[in-house]
């Protein structure tokens, strides 16, 4: 039988785990106060509009890329860099959660389409070369 080789984990990949694990404590926490806001608040934060546009931009993320991982790979890294939003404003005197709230949306939906873009490259940007036959036949 041949020996099974123990893996050493080094002090880089530990500090990386670590700062990895620091940082998704706090996307969950974050996550977990928006939900509370957004439950606890009187004001309406998602129209059937909004939904209706999420399920749209959803279906044809999917459509492009109908790997599950791709599609949950470019939905979690949105939604990540979509928590931008929650950062105060240089000008801002007061930071209002809730008017944040509001733009959050919009933010992740931008985030996703570039992301789904940009992994999607070949399916969604059409070639130059194809651009010029359309437009100069």
């Amino acid at each position: 039988m041949a020996k099974r080789k123990k893996r050493n984990i080094s002090n880089g990949s530990l500090v990386f785990i670590t700062i990895l694990g620091i940082i998704a404590v706090a996307i969950i926490t974050l996550t977990l106060y928006i939900i509370y806001t957004i439950s606890t608040s009187e004001s309406k934060f998602f129209s059937i509009s909004l939904i209706a546009l999420f399920a749209g931009v959803a279906y044809e993320g999917y459509s492009l890329k109908p790997d599950r991982e791709a599609f949950i790979i470019d939905f979690a890294g949105a939604y990540a860099l979509s928590l931008i939003t929650f950062i105060k404003g240089k000008h801002e005197r007061i930071y209002d959660f809730e008017q944040h709230l509001t733009w959050w949306p919009y933010v992740f939906l931008g985030f996703f389409l570039l992301l789904s873009t940009i992994t999607n490259k070949k399916k969604t940007i059409i070639p130059l070369t194809k651009a010029h036959h359309y437009y100069f036949r």
